[in-house]
C-alpha cells in the first residue's frame, strides 16, 4: 500500500472511514505523544474536558466525543518516515472511560494503547512542530484537515511533484463508496470537485500554506481504471515567518509573558543593569526563567522542562497550585538565551549596546 506520509505530518487510515471529529481526536492524540517523545509510552489517558479546552471546540458534546472514540475503536494507520521508503503499519485501540453520577454513568474520557515503535518516526519534537496544529482544529472539513497534513510535509520543497488520484482518496480518507443525499453513487468528477479542489481553497484562505493542484494527465491501473495524475505546487509557505512558524504551545507562552510584562510595576529604567522579569518559585531559592527555545530553566542551568508543552503544562500547574511568583532582577549583562524575559524593547537593547 503507497503513502506519501513524512514524520507525521500525513496519515493514511486503512479501511475505516472517520469523522471530521475523529480526524481532530486523533490530532490531540498525536499531539500527546510528541509531548512524551523523551519519555516515550505506550498509552495515553485524555479527559475530553482536556481536549476541549486545548481545541475550544465540543464542550459539553462528552457524549459525541465517546461516539468518536467507539468509532475509532481498533484503527490502524499507514505512515512512513520518508515518502520513498516502505510503508509502515501502527496499530491504536480507543476506549472511552467514565464516571459515576446519581444518575448513572456519564462518559469523562478515553485511553488509547499503541505500539511504542511509533516514537522511532520522531527526530526531535520541534521537528513533528513544523506544522501548526491550530489550522487542524479550524479548517471546517475531514478532508482539508487531511489534506493540509499531507501537503504541509512538503512545505519546502521548490520543484512540483506529483500525486494520483487513488492516493489522494485514500490520505483525504474519502469514501470510494461515496453516495449522493439521494444515496446514489457518485461521480468520481464530484469527489474531485468538492473534496479534493475544495479542499485546497480551504487551505490557501484558511491556513499558513498556499498551494495549486493541477490536472496533469490520466493513467489506468492494472485492472483498467482510470487513474488522474495530479501536478502540485508550493507556492507560498508563511511559516518561513519566524514568527508565523511557532506552534500553539510557544505561541500561548509568548502571550503569558506578554501579559506577565504588563502587570509589571515600577522598576528602575535608568540603572545601567538589565531588568528581566523571572518566575519566582516557592520551592526555590533562586529564579527560573524561559529560554529561547521554550524550556524552564533556572540561574543554575537545571532544565525543568524540555518541550514548550511541558513548559506550558507545568506553568499551568504551578499557577493552579500557587507555586510561583513573579520578581523584576536587575542583572549586570544581557543573555539573549533568555531574551524573552526581559523588559526592555530591541530598540532599548540597541541604545545601550547589548544587541
Amino acid at each position: 500500500m503507497l503513502s506519501y506520509s513524512r514524520s507525521l505530518c500525513e496519515l493514511e487510515f486503512k479501511d475505516k472511514i472517520l469523522t471530521e471529529m475523529d480526524v481532530e481526536l486523533f490530532e490531540y492524540v498525536w499531539m500527546k505523544i510528541r509531548e512524551r517523545f523523551r519519555k516515550p509510552t505506550n498509552n495515553l489517558k485524555i479527559n475530553f474536558k482536556d481536549f476541549s479546552e486545548f481545541t475550544k471546540k465540543h464542550r459539553n458534546q462528552n457524549k459525541r466525543l465517546k461516539e468518536s472514540v467507539i468509532r475509532l475503536g481498533d484503527i490502524t494507520i499507514v505512515t512512513n518516515t520518508k515518502s520513498d521508503r516502505p510503508s509502515e503499519e501502527y496499530n491504536f485501540k480507543f476506549n472511552a472511560f467514565y464516571r459515576e453520577t446519581k444518575k448513572g454513568k456519564v462518559p469523562k474520557g478515553f485511553t488509547v494503547d499503541f505500539d511504542k515503535d511509533i516514537y522511532k518516526l520522531f527526530d526531535e519534537p520541534k521537528s513533528y512542530s513544523k506544522y501548526n496544529e491550530e489550522y487542524i482544529y479550524t479548517l471546517p472539513t475531514k478532508y482539508s484537515k487531511l489534506l493540509y497534513k499531507f501537503l504541509i510535509g512538503y512545505k519546502f520543497k521548490k520543484d512540483d511533484f506529483y500525486v494520483n488520484s487513488d492516493a489522494l482518496v485514500k490520505i483525504l480518507n474519502i469514501n470510494p463508496n461515496q453516495k449522493d443525499k439521494k444515496g446514489n453513487d457518485v461521480s468520481y468528477s464530484y469527489i474531485q470537485s468538492q473534496f479534493i479542489y475544495g479542499s485546497i481553497c480551504r487551505i490557501n484562505e484558511n491556513t499558513d500554506l498556499k498551494v495549486e493542484l493541477k490536472k496533469y494527465g490520466n493513467d489506468y491501473d492494472e485492472n483498467g481504471n482510470e487513474i488522474v495524475k495530479y501536478k502540485v505546487s508550493i507556492l507560498k509557505y508563511k511559516g518561513n515567518d519566524k514568527n508565523n512558524s511557532k506552534t500553539n504551545e510557544e505561541k500561548r507562552i509568548d502571550k503569558w509573558l506578554g501579559n506577565l510584562k504588563k502587570d509589571i510595576g515600577d522598576y528602575d529604567t535608568e540603572s545601567e543593569q538589565i531588568p528581566m522579569v523571572v518566575i519566582k518559585a516557592k520551592f526555590l531559592d533562586f529564579p527560573i526563567y524561559v529560554d529561547d527555545k521554550y524550556r524552564l530553566i533556572d540561574s543554575h542551568n537545571f532544565i525543568h522542562t524540555e518541550t514548550p508543552p511541558k513548559t506550558l503544562n507545568k506553568l499551568n500547574e504551578w499557577i493552579k497550585n500557587n507555586k510561583i511568583d513573579y520578581d523584576v532582577v536587575m542583572e549586570d549583562g544581557y543573555n539573549k538565551t533568555y531574551g524573552k524575559m526581559c523588559l526592555l524593547t530591541d530598540k532599548e537593547l540597541k541604545q545601550r549596546g547589548v544587541i
